[in-house]
């Protein structure tokens, strides 16, 4: 029988999702059978990548690498696998945003809630944006560990 999405209380939806509770850029994701799934986005996640919560949560769950730098699409498929195995795992990335390249910071951790079921927090910082004309032994290159 395959799990179940985690389904949050309005309490703890609003603690997640809105921004005086979690002034932070975060996702909360759920794997069932190796498929990741976003459950939330908090405001200051949309924020910071510039669409509303509807519009993210669907290209997350479609599990789409379209925004991402096309040499970070591997780096980041590999983090997202792994992720769920470690306590705690980071990434850095390019996301593109408004049209630009930024370099993102990723931090997971992984909990436990009350009914066993296993939820990835995911915090995220912007480094900026990506300057395309910056000579390449200039430019550090994406990094995950965990």
């Amino acid at each position: 029988m395959a799990e179940a999405l985690y389904q949050f209380t309005d309490q703890e939806r609003a603690l997640y999702e809105k921004t005086p509770l979690t002034p932070l850029p975060l996702l909360v994701m759920q794997v069932i059978d190796g498929e990741y799934h976003a459950l939330l986005a908090s405001d200051e996640y949309c924020k910071m990548v510039g669409s509303d919560r509807e519009s993210m949560l669907e290209y997350l769950n479609h599990h789409s690498f379209g925004r991402v730098y096309p040499a970070d699409v591997v780096r980041l498929a590999t983090f997202s696998a792994s992720a769920v195995k470690y306590p705690q795992c980071h990434l850095t990335y390019r996301l593109s945003i408004k049209g630009e390249y930024h370099t993102l910071f990723a931090h997971s951790k992984r909990i436990k809630t009350e009914d066993g079921t296993i939820l990835l927090l995911v915090t995220y910082f912007d480094l900026g944006k990506t300057r395309a004309s910056r000579p390449r032994s200039k430019v550090n290159p994406p990094t995950w560990t965990c």
